[in-house]
This record gives structure tokens, C-alpha cells and sequence, in this order.
């Protein structure tokens, strides 16, 4: 049975840098039946958008979240279609209104060609901030299983710390056919880029208690997320900061290119 002749259609649902890519890959490559497609609309659900369609006796689908402080950092380091909210200070980041643009390459487009994607007609969704994002997006998820028994959350790091059980969990949920040695995934969709471990820069103790204020906790705890799992680290910190800052000596050139 060849890829487009896979019996199964798996719909995937996450919110950006929640390892919706990754688990798409796995997928793809590991069940002889199933495949990821995107038929109930986009796997970032953006709210002006909404289902492509009713969720229906068809449906199988999957949703992935990922800890809040994690989350916050990787999104932050790359805000996808926020132009908005590229480089700033991470203490600015999540006390800014959050609006998302749909458009054309952005991630390495100028200053002035960013200013072009920021257009009424490019916004998709507006949030007060960072935190209603989320708040809404697992509140949306989450709002599914009352739709449907096909649907399953996982998280992002059993995922990581164990794919090969999370398919097989899959598998036994929808009742597909996993190829009997596992295919890990070691790059970035169809490219070179290798998937990394994740490195971050740590929390000050004000931005901290920010967050901690302005998480919904009950959510989050009903996902298996608590206030202790922050952990701070002084070699992930400089690590960070130092490939940040190549990247904004990277950004700064192509504007002085571009002009």
C-alpha cells in the first residue's frame, strides 16, 4: 500500500512550537494505514478560521500540548506568524497583545516586508495577550472530546521521552496497522536542519511570578502541568542567549541588504 493510498486520515491539532511537526513525521512513517491530513482545517485552528468542517464519524484525531514554560520560550524565540512580536525582550513578549497574520514568508523577510503582511486583511486571531492565546486554544481542543471519542491529547514530552509507546497508544486507539520496527524522526520535515535539544534562556524572578499569575492553572493542571515544572539552567542560559544574539546579528544584515 502506497503513501496516497493509506486508508486512515489523522487530523493533528497544536498550538505552534508544541511539536506538531514532529509528530506529523512519526506518524507518516511509522503505520503501514495512516497518514496526516489536514481535512478539518488547519492544525493551528486560528480563530477567525475555525473547522474546515463538522467533526464527524470520520474523524480520528490528535492533539499535542506542551509545558507552558517551554512553550512560552521556544514561541517566543520564534513567533511564527507574528511579525509583531519578533525581536523583542522575552519580558516584553509576554505582556504584548498577541496578533496572528497569515501571509508569505515572514521568519526571514525585512523589517519594511513585515510591515506589509501586517494588514487587516492578513489577521486571523487577537488576544490580549500571550497567555489568552493558550487559554483559548486548550480550551478549543479540549472542547472536542465532548464532539467525539476519536480524539486523544498527548503531550509533547512523553512524546519525546517515549515515541515509539505514544504510537503504539495511537495505534491502539484508532485500531492502525504500526510498522513493527519504529522510525524515529532526526530532522526537520523535508529538510537538512536536525531537531535539536531544546535550550532556553532562564526566567527572571519577575517574569516568573508573571507567568505563574497569569496561567490558568486549572487548565494546565488538568494537563499535567504545575508550578514546579520550571527548571532553571545556567548552560542552557548562555547557550541561548549566545545563538540569539547570531540571530539577530543575521536579521540585521539582511535589512541592511534588503535596502
Amino acid at each position: 500500500m502506497t503513501k496516497n493510498q493509506k486508508k486512515y486520515k489523522i487530523q493533528i491539532f497544536g498550538e505552534r512550537c508544541s511539536g506538531t511537526n514532529y509528530l506529523e513525521l512519526l506518524i507518516n512513517n511509522n503505520f503501514h494505514d495512516a497518514q496526516v491530513k489536514y481535512q478539518y482545517g488547519f492544525k493551528h485552528l486560528f480563530k477567525n478560521d475555525g473547522l474546515k468542517k463538522p467533526i464527524d464519524e470520520k474523524f480520528k484525531g490528535v492533539v499535542i500540548f506542551r509545558n507552558p514554560f517551554d512553550w512560552l520560550r521556544s514561541l517566543h524565540k520564534l513567533p511564527h506568524h507574528a511579525p509583531e512580536m519578533m525581536d523583542i525582550s522575552f519580558s516584553q513578549f509576554i505582556r504584548k497583545p498577541w496578533r496572528t497574520y497569515m501571509g508569505p514568508e515572514w521568519i526571514s523577510a525585512s523589517e519594511k516586508e513585515r510591515q506589509s503582511i501586517m494588514i487587516p486583511e492578513r489577521l486571523k486571531e487577537s488576544f490580549e495577550n500571550v497567555f489568552a492565546l493558550r487559554k483559548y486554544k486548550i480550551q478549543t481542543f479540549k472542547s472536542f472530546s465532548q464532539e467525539t471519542d476519536d480524539i486523544m491529547y498527548i503531550r509533547y514530552e512523553d512524546l519525546i521521552q517515549n515515541p515509539n509507546d505514544i504510537l503504539k497508544q495511537i495505534g491502539q486507539k484508532f485500531g492502525l496497522s504500526k510498522r513493527s520496527e519504529f522510525i524515529n524522526i532526526s530532522t526537520y520535515k523535508k529538510t537538512d536542519k536536525k531537531f535539536k535539544k531544546n535550550r532556553y534562556p532562564n526566567i527572571s524572578k519577575q517574569d516568573l511570578a508573571y507567568i505563574l499569575e497569569n496561567l490558568d492553572w486549572k487548565q494546565e493542571n488538568d494537563l499535567k502541568y504545575f508550578k514546579s515544572d520550571y527548571k532553571s539552567s545556567y548552560v542552557d542560559h548562555i547557550y541561548y542567549l549566545a545563538t540569539l544574539f547570531i540571530s539577530k546579528l543575521k536579521r540585521k544584515w539582511l535589512n541592511i541588504t534588503s535596502h
